[in-house]
């Protein structure tokens, strides 16, 4: 994983722990209600993370299936 992918993976973390922890706090609803919507949040915010992550590792695998291709190519010139 890039350190650009890396970074925001990890800002996307730390705001929706962030996020989280306010709604907790200031959150002017029931106990009950308050659980649903953080179930709800986190389970959307789950979704993101495992997207990006997908998103990375296909990434990776191309880059490495193009380094392969590369490398067959100088290996057959040589």
């Amino acid at each position: 994983m890039s350190d650009k992918w890396a970074t925001a993976l990890v800002s996307f973390l730390i705001g929706a722990v962030a996020g989280a922890l306010l709604g907790l706090f200031l959150a002017p609803m029931s106990g009950r209600e308050l659980q649903t919507r953080i179930r709800k949040e986190a389970e959307a915010d789950w979704q993101k993370v495992r997207a990006e992550y997908y998103k990375s590792v296909n990434e990776v695998q191309k880059s490495f299936d193009d380094l392969k291709g590369q490398i067959a190519a100088l290996a057959k010139r040589g």
